[in-house]
């Protein structure tokens, strides 16, 4: 699974199972970090690395949360802007 046993140092690479890692849903997070902190607790990977992913982990996480809310509203506004338009058409008053 990994590249390299034992912990990474400062300037090598990142360890093999994060790399090609496809992050698109608070799921794919949840599995990287459950995998993170395996490898870090068996001393695959350095706590400086797990500290580092686990930062951009936290901020991809609300970057998501902030697309999804904003998807919502936006639909929100659609359905909004819709029955304004049904009513400003003669339909239901």
């Amino acid at each position: 699974m990994l590249t390299r046993a034992g912990p990474l140092h400062r300037g090598e690479c990142w360890p093999g199972f994060l790399h090609g890692s496809k992050l698109k849903t608070t799921a794919d997070v949840l599995t990287l970090l459950g995998r993170l902190i395996g490898h870090t607790l068996t001393g695959e990977v350095d706590p400086k690395i797990a500290t580092s992913v686990g930062y951009l982990a936290g901020i991809f996480l609300k970057v998501l949360e902030q697309v999804e809310l904003g998807e919502r509203v936006e639909a929100i506004e659609r359905i909004i802007l819709e029955r304004k338009l049904i009513h400003t058409k003669g339909g239901v008053r």
